[in-house]
């Protein structure tokens, strides 16, 4: 009997091995250094950090962070055992999302040899980057819905708005929950409504709401707990204005997903199959009692292809409709069908473990792999601005701003990655609109306030600033592989060509 158990135990945790071991990246996030900064300042003043005190743009600015749990839990892995805990921390994570959903769907060993491959392969944009908040909300999202799908009404009552109480104090998308919640339980009046064999009155409609009060109740239950943070109703107000904010169109993640791409042939695959699932519900006539699955992640679906960060959540959201293609292949015998899947999970798990090869390469990611191989950042040209004391009307790249904030505290970075839907409340200004426009070559630099310019030399901003070192405009300071810096040349009386002109 014990070796039986034993078999059990290792039968269920296959799958998990192998998420684990795929989800191992080193940590590259490039808002990393700013995350770890907020920790720090919690634990060095015991407060949360309310305003902006490490850019130039926006002294003093008082921003809701909605991600401050998050930086404290970060800051503390990375204190006690570095970017090794945080590779580590992420696999975690990604595992018990994967747990909470095969456990919301009940999904069987064969499944998962099927489904969590597949999925492992779609969530790698989000998974490579490893530790960062977005992944911590992704695994609250496969806790609602097992809390959804397993316990009774009045355990939701209670454990749901407590589920959001953390999320609200760990990610802003805990909106993006909020609001699924409530497709669910309108899905679910739906499919009440579906399922009465008489005709629809009112009175079966009322019916229908009747029988999903407690649900509606957790929902706004779970709404007020939004509130339950150190910057109250600002985390709403913060979270609604990521999905109609103007500078979210220069966030990659923000973006639609382009034709023809890696992202939109995956997106397509995915429609395939869950479009077998649909039909495969239809078939055998469960479509009413499914009209909750189906309809979210169908919303989803379109919603990923006008905003490619909506993907993330919606792979995990089309698993029920997975589970049918998943079974059309299975074996007719539970045993031939739990034999392959062991094989196949073998097979994943020796292949993921060579593609992690050499490992010990989680164990040596330090700042300058960081910098050098994942930012792209110019440590050398960081330094040169900290040495020769040019961070006085500086603009420096966005990228590197997290990174500065961490490793170079005594000069700060005009613009980093908290800034993307900032605006000044009394002129409109937007700090990442007008960095854009200069990074992108829109707006001449020339014309612009800023005296020095560190930056990265992709971008079009690098090839002016070539082009007005030749003009005499400004002079080059620094250059490498990477970027450079260049600071303004001043006319004789101490003034810039833009001061002048504006005199």
């Amino acid at each position: 009997m014990k070796s039986g158990i034993i078999k059990n135990y290792l039968l269920y945790s296959l799958p998990y091995v192998f998420v684990f071991i795929a989800a191992l990246y080193r940590p590259w996030d490039s808002d990393l250094g700013w995350h770890l900064k907020y920790g720090e300042y919690f634990f060095q003043n015991f407060a949360i950090l309310k305003e902006n005190i490490y850019s130039s743009e926006m002294a003093g600015y008082a921003w809701p962070n909605t991600n401050w749990l998050t930086d404290v839990i970060t800051y503390a892995i990375f204190f006690t055992s570095g970017f090794l805990g945080l590779t580590l921390a992420s696999a975690i994570i990604v595992t018990l999302t994967f747990w909470a959903f095969s456990k919301a769907y009940d999904l069987n060993l064969y499944q998962q040899a099927y489904i969590f491959p597949f999925l492992i392969v779609l969530e790698e944009p989000i998974n490579s980057v490893s530790f960062r908040g977005q992944l911590i909300s992704i695994f609250f999202l496969g806790l609602l819905f097992l809390f959804l799908e397993k316990l009774p009404d009045k355990r939701k009552l209670f454990y749901i708005p407590l589920l959001f109480v953390v999320w609200v104090n760990t990610h802003g998308q805990f909106i993006l929950g909020l609001g699924i919640l409530g497709l669910y339980i309108g899905f679910k009046i739906v499919e009440r409504i579906l399922q009465e064999e008489s005709k629809y009155t009112i009175a079966t409609i009322s019916d229908a709401f009747k029988a999903n009060k407690l649900l509606m109740l957790t929902f706004v239950f779970s709404a007020i707990a939004g509130v339950v943070n150190p910057f109250g109703f600002s985390t709403y107000q913060i979270a609604l204005s990521h999905f109609n904010s103007s500078e979210l169109q220069y966030i990659m993640e923000y973006l639609p997903i382009e034709d023809l791409t890696n992202d939109w042939w995956k997106q397509m695959i995915y429609g395939v199959l869950i479009f077998f699932g649909m039909l495969a519900y239809i078939f055998t006539g469960k479509v009413k009692e499914s009209i909750s699955k189906i309809g979210i992640v169908s919303i989803f679906f379109v919603l990923a292809f006008l905003v490619r960060r909506y993907a993330w959540s919606m792979y995990y959201l089309g698993i029920p409709l997975l589970k049918p293609v998943a079974d059309f292949l299975k074996p007719d015998s539970e045993k031939n069908a739990v034999r392959a899947a062991v094989i196949m999970f073998a097979a994943y798990i020796a292949f993921t473990v060579y593609l992690k090869l050499p490992l010990g390469q989680f164990q040596t990611m330090n700042w300058e792999i960081y910098c050098s191989e994942y930012t792209s950042c110019s440590e050398e040209a960081i330094k040169y601005v900290r040495d020769n004391q040019l961070d006085k009307n500086m603009m420096s790249m966005y990228n590197w701003g997290g990174y500065m904030i961490w490793n170079y505290p005594e000069i700060k970075p005009s613009i980093d990655g908290r800034m993307t839907v900032w605006k000044d409340p009394q002129t409109g200004y937007s700090p990442l609109t007008e960095y854009y426009a200069y990074e992108q070559g829109w707006d001449d630099i020339d014309d612009s306030k800023y005296d020095v310019v560190l930056m990265g030399n992709d971008k079009e901003i690098y090839t002016r600033l070539n082009e007005l070192t030749e003009e005499g405009k400004w002079e080059k300071k620094f250059e490498d592989q990477f970027g450079g810096v260049f600071t303004r040349i001043k006319n004789s009386t101490g003034s810039s060509e833009f001061e002048y002109r504006n005199n």
